[in-house]
Formats: C-alpha cells, structure tokens, sequence
C-alpha cells in the first residue's frame, strides 16, 4: 500500500508550518532565557494610551517582549481584509458582532466571544449589519509593525 505522489504534497506543507512554529516558540523562548538584561514589569493604562487613527478605525498597543496586545475600534465602514500571518492571534469581542472565518469555518461572536486563529491561516473578520465593534486582538510572538506604536519603556 502506497502513497502517491501527490499525497505527500499536503503533508510536507503541514509539516514545514509545524516546524516553522517550534522554530518560533523555541527562538522566542531562548531569546528571553539568554539575554543579558530581563525588563521590568510594566504598567499601563488603557484609557490614557494614545488611539491610532486610521480611515477605519482606531488602535491602541502595549508590547510585551514576546506577545503584542492592541485593541482595536472597527468602525462600520471597515471592510473585510482575508489575510494571513505567522502569529497565532486570539481576538476578544468586547462590544458588538462580527462574523469570524478561518480555514472554511464562519462563527459570529459578540461580547465575550473568543476566536483563536492558529498561524499561518487565512482569516478574516467581517462587521455585522454595519455595527461597530470593540476587540482586543493578542499576537504570539509580537508583531513589530504593531509594536511601533505602544508606548515606550523607560
């Protein structure tokens, strides 16, 4: 009983992506362990970071060494963005509905609702009947691009 060809295609993808994610969690986990100087614990408040504006709406970040935090006001002319990336995300609904896909799966969540997106996975989140929505969005490990607008360390 063999396997075609064809067959083995998938699984190297499935494959390559696990080791891609040790790799990560490995790197990141070393990269603490070894360096020279371990941060302080940092404080911050919500309500007094500054909101990111954008035509869509506003962002607020805190950066921790190895995860990004950003909470996000989508505002109702936001339009779906399919997109993918080599962070996990876990996003919160804290106010409002959307509707969440991820490899073919739709599910609409509203306040309290929890949807984890595994990494490299085409996802998306979509507006419900044009509502706004309030979401607190968690990347592991921390995304740069986002990192760059939280609020320095001393």
């Amino acid at each position: 009983m063999g396997i075609a060809v064809g067959q083995t295609f998938p699984a190297a993808i499935r494959l390559g992506k696990c080791l891609i994610e040790i790799f990560i969690a490995v790197s990141t986990s070393f990269r603490y362990y070894f360096q020279k100087e371990k941060t302080a614990m940092q404080t911050y408040n919500w309500n007094e970071l500054p909101g990111h504006k954008k035509e869509d709406r506003v962002q607020r970040v805190v950066a921790g060494q190895n995860m990004t935090v950003l909470q996000q006001r989508l505002f109702s002319n936001m339009k779906p963005n399919p997109h993918s990336h080599p962070w996990e995300q876990m996003s919160i609904v804290l106010e409002g509905k959307a509707k969440f896909t991820c490899m073919g799966k739709e599910v609409v969540m509203g306040p309290g609702g929890v949807v984890v997106f595994p990494p490299n996975e085409v996802h998306c989140t979509e507006l419900v009947a044009g509502e706004e929505l309030f979401v607190e969005e968690i990347f592991a490990p921390g995304v740069e691009r986002l990192n760059e607008m939280a609020p320095q360390k001393p």
